[in-house]
């Protein structure tokens, strides 16, 4: 019939009204952070970075803390960069990997050893006064030949799987959605 918009036109137009509109707000406070993280292995260690799009290369005030999921949450690293002096890790070349001293920072808890088949997230706080938290949530495995590997959550998360993390962060009807 001409004249009737495809279904993937009016989905999409609801989808922006509904992100931009009332529902926005709830969205960021269920999720627990402002936008995501990234997370990729470096020398089989995981090394975290945050696409941050126009924030200036260097802001007051940044934290990288990776929690232990499991129970009590317990953080399992902790460093903070107050002064501001070196860039957010904005991109993979500049990520810090898990262990390492962030330059200019402060390690306020030491790192602990990463298990396998545990779930852990990485918040990166950028900024003291409204600021913004990027999150990255991940799972440490090993392949088949016994090297570590990134794999995601399972829906129900409370475990991991055996999917690599780069695998498939959109769902099919994302993908349907927006072609992508």
């Amino acid at each position: 019939m001409p004249g009737i918009y495809p279904l993937r036109v009016i989905l999409r137009a609801c989808l922006l009204v509904t992100a931009t509109g009332v529902a926005h707000p709830a969205l960021a406070m269920s999720k627990g952070y402002d936008a995501p993280a990234q997370v990729i292995l470096k020398d089989g260690v995981p090394c975290f970075f945050a696409e941050m799009g126009t924030l200036p290369p260097a802001i007051p005030g940044k934290t990288l803390t990776v929690v232990d999921h499991r129970g009590t949450m317990t953080d399992t690293w902790r460093i903070t960069d107050m002064q501001g002096t070196e860039p957010v890790p904005s991109s993979a070349g500049q990520c810090i990997k898990y262990g390492t001293p962030w330059p200019g920072g402060v390690t306020v808890i030491p790192p602990g050893p990463l298990q396998y088949g545990v779930q852990y997230y990485a918040d990166l706080w950028v900024g003291v006064d409204n600021g913004a938290r990027f999150r990255v949530e991940f799972c440490l495995s090993e392949d088949a030949n016994g090297k570590p590997r990134l794999t995601q959550w399972a829906n129900d998360r409370n475990l991991c799987t055996t999917r690599p993390l780069s695998d498939g962060d959109r769902h099919w009807f994302w993908q349907w959605l927006f072609g992508r």
